[in-house]
């Protein structure tokens, strides 16, 4: 899963892998442990991946996608999910997996951020790129309507 997670001012929590480029920031995510309830799972990954409590509000996209490589195919889903917090404050609590944490905003991820992932040339980064893109689509689609959360 993938969460954009906005706080009050519309700040999105933004985190940076040990094993990213100084300038890759992505939203974070994670996956959902054998029998564990989807929505724990959520919060449990934002409490990790940025120290924030979180709640979520709504559900933005679901995509499917085979990666391949050497001759394997490994089939991936990947639910989008909104969140809000309350919280100021990030603070990974997975030093092993997370390098560092930030407050950025969507457009950030719609501009700069997408230009630095897709100039990276690298084809693993097109697919954050297109299920960023569709989150922010639907982001947008549910502000036309005037939805408050959106």
């Amino acid at each position: 899963m993938t969460l954009f997670i906005l706080d009050p001012p519309r700040r999105l929590a933004l985190i940076r892998k040990p094993h990213f480029a100084l300038d890759v920031w992505r939203p974070p995510g994670g996956g959902i442990k054998p029998g564990e309830d989807p929505t724990e799972a959520a919060k449990r990954e934002a409490l990790e991946e940025t120290g924030l409590h979180v709640q979520l509000r709504r559900y933005l996209v679901e995509a499917h996608a085979v990666f391949r490589n050497g001759g394997r195919e490994l089939p991936w889903t990947t639910h989008v999910l909104l969140a809000e917090t309350e919280d100021t404050g990030l603070a990974p609590n997975d030093p092993g997996e997370i390098a560092d944490a930030r407050w950025g905003t969507l457009e950030e991820l719609a501009g700069p951020l997408r230009e630095i992932l897709l100039a990276t040339g690298r084809a693993f980064w097109r697919y954050p790129v297109a299920l960023h893109a569709a989150a922010l689509d639907q982001l947008e689609d549910l502000r036309d309507r005037g939805d408050p959360r959106a």
